[in-house]
């Protein structure tokens, strides 16, 4: 007999005696014990004091990783240079329409992308670029809580990062993004086509260019928005700028969904799964056992 066949031989014999069913009898037993851990009802800080330390250790954390924290600001530092140098004293002539609406487009797109990272002029656009930032780092929060492993998190990330940026209206005109997949409902659920009309109308709105030819009437900011960039002016920048913190708002909510579902529901399946698969063997051995 090889060793395989004895040991085979000694599995199928313990199945069969008597030792395997006090065994499993014993155990049964014991899971049905409750103890002090099981009748534990969580912490019994509130929700405030919880969320202020979760966060400050969060910060903690983070301000001592210096790939995560700082590297990153050194980066949206030097691009931020980078694009203000570029873009400096862009004036109002008539190939500035473009170009500010490539500077928009960069900074609503591209710069929210390392997420995975007059003073009411400039208040819209700091609260825009808060905005998108925080919705890429909700949207990666809530993918997160579903993918196995963290380069497959970024990479499902990346891919729908790129995907909002194709159908922002920046690459292709709103008008001539495909329908009805891709215009409606995709571009709308995107927060880079809000943030990118919303930069648009925040730059544009109230500005006069000059047009090609001196002898041609100017153009008027809200004439570009509609003929160039195909934005309706009648919608405020501030509804743009609401429809990306609704949005930040449905990821947070979806991630507390999926954390609550792998705390509370998982578990619960998999013990429910594990029982069943425990109880027809116990069923067996009552049958072969029994006198």
């Amino acid at each position: 007999m090889t060793t395989a066949e004895a040991i085979r031989s000694l599995v199928d014999f313990y199945g069969r005696s008597q030792y395997c069913y006090l065994a499993n009898e014993h155990v049964e037993e014991m899971s049905k014990i409750k103890g002090t851990v099981l009748d534990s009802k969580g912490s019994q800080a509130s929700f405030f004091m919880q969320s202020y330390t979760l966060t400050k250790r969060s910060f903690v954390n983070m301000s001592r990783d210096f790939g995560y924290y700082w590297l990153r600001l050194v980066i949206y530092l030097v691009v931020s240079v980078c694009v203000g140098s570029i873009y400096f004293n862009v004036g109002t002539k008539y190939s500035s329409i473009q170009a500010r609406g490539t500077c928009a487009a960069f900074i609503s797109g591209f710069m929210t992308f390392m997420s995975i990272g007059g003073f009411s002029h400039y208040l819209f656009f700091v609260l825009a670029l808060y905005a998108s930032i925080t919705a890429v780092e909700s949207l990666m929060m809530a993918i997160a809580s579903v993918v196995p492993n963290f380069l497959t998190g970024i990479v499902i990330g990346a891919g729908i990062l790129g995907i909002s940026m194709v159908v922002s209206g920046f690459f292709r005109l709103p008008h001539d993004i495909p329908k009805p997949f891709w215009r409606y409902p995709v571009s709308y659920m995107t927060f880079d086509f809000w943030a990118v009309q919303g930069q648009y109308k925040n730059d544009l709105k109230g500005l006069i260019f000059d047009n090609q030819s001196p002898d041609l009437l100017k153009i008027t900011g809200e004439y570009a928005l509609k003929e160039t960039f195909q934005i309706d002016g009648s919608r405020s920048k501030w509804v743009d700028l609401s429809v990306i913190f609704s949005m930040i708002i449905i990821y947070r909510m979806i991630f507390f969904f999926m954390i609550k579902i792998s705390e509370d529901v998982t578990p619960w399946l998999r013990g429910y799964v594990a029982r069943r698969k425990m109880q027809p063997k116990g069923a067996i051995q009552n049958k072969t056992v029994a006198p």
